[in-house]
């Protein structure tokens, strides 16, 4: 579990717009990690991580500002460098550089549907 949590993080930094070379950018749809509002099973479900950019899930920033609004529990990750977070980030955001995210993301509670961006 802990590979599969840990390969999805890897991805959705990879791909994320932005984040990826200019050759593979996308437009600024936000990553985000499976909802945390799915219901629990009683059997382990096998997770699929993206092995392609079209398989990553993405929402907008309309969809991710209409999550926050309804006050569900979403957990925003700056995956920029630093001093570009500290120039100026997303309300709320934390600061996890790409670079960082492999090693980092253990701080990241599993209860949340978790959005990284960099753009």
């Amino acid at each position: 579990m802990r590979m599969t949590v840990l390969s999805v993080l890897i991805m959705l930094g990879v791909v994320i717009s932005g984040c990826a070379p200019a050759a593979t950018a996308t437009p600024a749809p936000v990553t985000v990690a499976p909802s945390a509002t799915a219901q629990p099973t009683a059997t382990a479900v096998p997770v699929k991580v993206p092995t392609t950019l079209a398989e990553v899930p993405r929402i907008t920033a309309e969809e991710l500002k209409a999550r926050l609004d309804a006050d569900e529990n979403v957990i925003i990750v700056d995956a920029r460098p630093g001093e570009e977070y500290r120039e100026r980030h997303v309300l709320g955001a934390l600061s996890m550089p790409l670079a960082e995210v492999e090693e980092r993301h253990g701080e990241l509670s599993r209860a949340a549907e978790i959005v990284l961006y960099c753009t």
